[in-house]
């Protein structure tokens, strides 16, 4: 069956195309070492915070109704509706996430399963009952002229495209090689269900592992594709020819799409960018909307000159100590702030799973980081 599987190739682009522009003005980003100012206890944050709107960007393009703020404010909301297959679906995809970024596995066959049956985990409409398997039946795609290759050829299919994957090209062509793997997933259809969930996990994967993502980058490339689904749809279309000038149409929408959201992205290494046009902004959120009071509300504007403090430095809005050691107490469990390590008497704002996060994503989204789809039903 193999023979019959052409050997995934790179498209040919010439020198004044606008993609080798992209791929110069990636790689020069990926080149530059970020020294940012952001402390680490914001940024992680942050990171997490990125990786939710991952998931239900993700999510999003697949149809879930869910928006950004339902998700975030799922606590407050009966059991009933927090089971409901949209959230489940997207805490799939935040775990799928969070191992992709924990994993040193290579990105082979079994990674890629892998991925699948994390996407699809407990979901019904959503799912897939030969979930971490490809496909065995035909299978089509809706709203797509496409038809995705016999369940005897994904396979091979397969094969070469983690043989494709783990080429070694030089390294300004890495973003363009995310491009094309991207489609080829796509085309392929190797699962029955849960198909695009997976292909942009993927992408993920393999862009975790270019940019150091883990590390020192705040990033959401899912951004790309949920930005604009009828456009990202479109564009798998035009693809679908696989002819080298629809490969390279398909690859300058990708790659301006990442490029939009790493130069967005890169003010959030400002200590004081975060903290005049994202964190003050949700801490006054957070008071207006009642989530705090106003002398909490001042001792966490405390955090943001000091982001590690301890009980001296909010002295001076609780004088007595044993006051100021219960309000300590009260916010650690409203989990408003956490200690930087089990035990310790040295804290830092916590925004990222907390109560705070409704008011952190308002800010996000009021300074153009979230997709505009994220935020309505």
């Amino acid at each position: 069956m193999e023979d019959i599987v052409e050997e995934l190739m790179m498209p040919v682009v010439s020198f004044g195309s606008p993609v080798t522009t992209l791929l110069f003005k990636l790689e020069r980003l990926r080149g530059i070492a970020l020294s940012g100012s952001t402390p680490r206890v914001w940024f992680f944050q942050l990171q997490r915070s990125f990786q939710l709107l991952e998931a239900i960007g993700s999510s999003r393009i697949e149809g879930n109704n869910t928006t950004v703020l339902d998700y975030v404010s799922k606590e407050n909301l009966p059991p009933a509706i927090r089971e409901r297959e949209g959230f489940v679906e997207i805490g799939n995809l935040e775990q799928a996430l969070q191992f992709i970024e924990e994993s040193s596995a290579p990105i082979d066959e079994q990674f890629i399963c892998e991925l699948q049956k994390m996407a699809v985990e407990g979901l019904t409409q959503e799912g897939d009952p030969n979930a971490g398997r490809y496909r065995d039946t035909p299978i089509t795609i809706a709203g797509s002229n496409h038809e995705p290759p016999t369940a005897d050829d994904v396979p091979a299919l397969m094969r070469e495209l983690v043989k494709f994957i783990n080429k070694p090209y030089d390294q300004q062509f890495d973003l363009l090689k995310v491009s094309v793997a991207h489609h080829q997933f796509v085309w392929i259809h190797p699962f029955r269900n849960g198909n695009g969930r997976t292909a942009r996990l993927l992408t993920y994967a393999m862009i975790v592992r270019l940019f150091d993502v883990r590390q020192s980058r705040l990033f959401n490339p899912t951004a790309v594709f949920c930005s604009d689904r009828n456009k990202y749809y479109e564009m798998l279309k035009v693809a679908d020819s696989k002819n080298n000038e629809a490969m390279v149409q398909w690859s300058a929408f990708v790659l301006q799409g990442l490029l939009d959201e790493l130069q967005k992205t890169e003010k959030l290494t400002d200590i004081n960018y975060v903290r005049k046009y994202i964190l003050e902004p949700a801490l006054q959120d957070s008071l207006h909307t009642g989530v705090i009071g106003k002398e909490i509300y001042s001792a966490l504007q405390v955090s943001l000159e000091k982001p590690v403090f301890q009980a001296s430095d909010i002295a001076d809005i609780w004088p007595n100590a044993y006051t100021r050691s219960r309000y300590i107490r009260s916010m650690l469990k409203a989990g408003f702030i956490a200690p930087i390590s089990e035990g310790a008497r040295k804290y830092y704002l916590k925004f990222a799973g907390s109560p705070l996060m409704v008011s952190l994503i308002r800010a996000l989204n009021q300074q153009g980081f979230l997709p505009e789809s994220l935020m309505r039903n």
